[in-house]
């Protein structure tokens, strides 16, 4: 891993190279899948003010994000992506153990949730990696009319 990566809450200055993160339409629908592609700074910061954005930074570029959500009672980590050139370098294990401190720590949360796109095979090798295990699944219709199949995960903490 470089050493010149660091992780931090986002700023509004993030948002336009959070925007540009996801290039390709299906891994948008595994990262947003409720947003329009492409993903655009009125999306991310509409999506800021509900949630708890986190970003992993390369020197001062944004190589990826997550965030923590609440909805229905639980605590959620959600929208989780590294750059597509930085991928398999941890930087993704490193955000997920920042983000699952922050629901420990901050929120004092006892259990945290995630959701996985089947399909999504090294995202949810990961989540089970961390102690995530499968909850329930869900299928969700797209304003494009395509139909995703998420697998819902949940650690205890």
């Amino acid at each position: 891993m470089k050493t010149n990566i660091s992780i931090r809450k986002v700023t509004e200055h993030d948002y336009a190279q959070m925007a540009t993160l996801i290039q390709d339409k299906e891994e948008h629908l595994w990262v947003f899948p409720s947003a329009t592609f492409p993903m655009d700074v009125a999306q991310i910061k509409e999506r800021a003010q509900k949630r708890e954005f986190t970003v992993v930074l390369e020197a001062d570029k944004v190589i990826g994000f997550s965030n923590l959500y609440k909805e229905n009672g639980h605590l959620y980590i959600g929208n989780v992506a590294i750059a597509s050139e930085q991928r398999g370098q941890g930087y993704g294990k490193k955000l997920m153990i920042i983000m699952i401190e922050r629901a420990r720590k901050v929120h004092q949360a006892q259990e945290l949730m995630i959701s996985v796109v089947t399909g999504n095979d090294t995202a949810k090798e990961l989540y089970e990696t961390l102690g995530f295990s499968k909850h329930s699944i869900e299928v969700f219709r797209t304003d494009e009319g395509q139909y995703l199949t998420f697998l819902h995960m949940k650690k205890t903490l």
